[in-house]
């Protein structure tokens, strides 16, 4: 019988590339571990979502899902290498979009927004603008004022491109206070930024509400949100601090963290793109993933990818002016 089909296949050699061409019509995908790739150092809320949705994906898909650091250059080289070697569905990224935006504004990368698909922003998260343990201040008032009466005694931490970061730049110069009046220190992502704060490196920063237990001694000063949260009800808003001030500004979430792959996979790959992206939609309904979720406040939504590229849209429309600079 072996004979015999390898006489049709030489005598008919279409015939072979006919059954080839079925073979990958029908696609395993996966068919081995696919690597998660996290956009910043370990430590920061986007490698501790990475790590926390990676078990229940790699449930759905079947397959194990290896989350791999890939820090350095602002997230820039984790872009790169998404785009080299996702365009099959066996690397998939997470990532900050104010980073990712603040890059493309700059003219820093060969890439741009296009060039990413969206599966989903989970993320529905504010910032806070605090103070370290250190610090003298217990107040945002305390705060303006030392800024502007006492140059060059006092310090912030920021990690540029992210939202928080970017809120407080906002904040600042609603207030007109010169950048010249204080120490600015940046930080490699939100690991290294929340090291530096528990150490009392800094002053004073943005920060994400979901990292604010993890800084012992810090205060709360203002708040980025339009209507005060319950757990800071004794805290004003930051509009409600700019506007003795004669001034306000935007208190959109920015908090906006992404499961990406490249555009190609989408087109080249459908098959693979509907797979992975079923899957992720499966784990955003799950009740033990939405806890452990909910418990590390890293979000529970699940917009889509639709969904997902109107939200970053709306981030870039609304801070085009603080990216890129």
């Amino acid at each position: 019988m072996k004979s015999l089909h390898l006489k049709y296949f030489l005598l008919f050699p279409s015939l072979a590339l006919c059954f080839t061409a079925a073979a990958r019509a029908q696609d395993t995908w996966p068919d081995g571990p696919v690597t998660f790739i996290a956009s910043t150092p370990p430590g920061g809320s986007v490698d501790q979502w990475s790590r926390a949705l990676a078990p229940y994906l790699a449930d759905e898909l079947g397959v194990p899902v290896v989350v791999e650091n890939v820090g350095g250059a602002g997230g820039i080289l984790a872009h790169v290498r998404l785009l080299r070697d996702g365009g099959d569905g066996d690397v998939i990224l997470s990532s900050l979009i104010p980073v990712l935006a603040e890059h493309i504004e700059a003219g820093r990368v060969p890439y741009s927004l296009d060039d990413f698909n969206y599966l989903n922003v989970p993320s529905d998260e504010y910032a806070l603008l605090i103070a370290t343990g250190p610090s003298p201040f217990n107040t945002a008032e305390e705060l303006i004022e030392g800024l502007r009466n006492e140059p060059d005694t006092y310090s912030e931490g920021l990690a540029p491109g992210t939202g928080s970061s970017i809120l407080v730049e906002i904040f600042r110069e609603r207030l007109a206070i010169p950048t010249e009046n204080y120490r600015q220190v940046v930080y490699d992502g939100g690991g290294p930024m929340i090291a530096a704060l528990l150490g009392g490196h800094v002053d004073f920063a943005g920060l994400p509400e979901r990292n604010f237990d993890r800084v012992e001694g810090a205060r709360v000063l203002a708040v980025f949100r339009d209507e005060r949260p319950e757990r800071f009800q004794d805290v004003p808003t930051v509009n409600e601090v700019l506007a003795r001030h004669g001034a306000s500004m935007p208190s959109m979430n920015t908090g906006i963290r992404a499961v990406m792959v490249p555009a190609s996979l989408k087109e080249e790959y459908p098959d693979r793109w509907q797979t992975l992206y079923d899957a992720l939609e499966r784990v955003y309904q799950r009740e033990d993933a939405l806890a452990e979720f909910e418990e590390l406040n890293t979000g529970t939504n699940w917009l889509g990818a639709e969904k997902s590229r109107e939200v970053v849209n709306q981030f870039i429309e609304n801070f085009a002016d603080y990216l890129g600079r």
